[in-house]
């Protein structure tokens, strides 16, 4: 009993999304769609815990391909070129789906009707 854990600081939903400069719309969408996690006390207020935001970032968060990160230290002297391995950017080849023939028609129906 003599054990005390402070309790995290909760941030009500307008606070939560200043900080991470989104609408309160969008807030309420990833939170609806399980992609950020907060705390309900009582029947509707929410709440959202800093380690709630910093994993919701760090999701979000995108690592820079090699390819990007060039600086003149990984290129030869003599040919400029690498050399270090370069990593792949995108999908890998055979990843994305391909449309069949349904999908292209109803895509070209889309782009080429007329608006009403």
């Amino acid at each position: 009993m003599g054990d005390v854990t402070a309790l995290p600081t909760l941030y009500d939903e307008d606070e939560a999304r200043k900080y991470l400069r989104m609408s309160k719309a969008t807030l309420r969408r990833l939170r609806q769609r399980g992609l950020i996690g907060f705390v309900k006390l009582g029947d509707r207020k929410v709440y959202l815990t800093e380690q709630h935001l910093l994993d919701y970032l760090e999701r979000k968060t995108v690592s820079p391909c090699l390819e990007d990160a060039t600086t003149d230290s990984d290129k030869s002297a003599t040919t400029g070129s690498r050399r270090t391995p370069r990593a792949p950017c995108g999908a890998a080849h055979g990843t994305t789906r391909r449309h069949d023939r349904h999908d292209v028609h109803h895509l070209a129906q889309k782009i080429f009707s007329r608006r009403k």
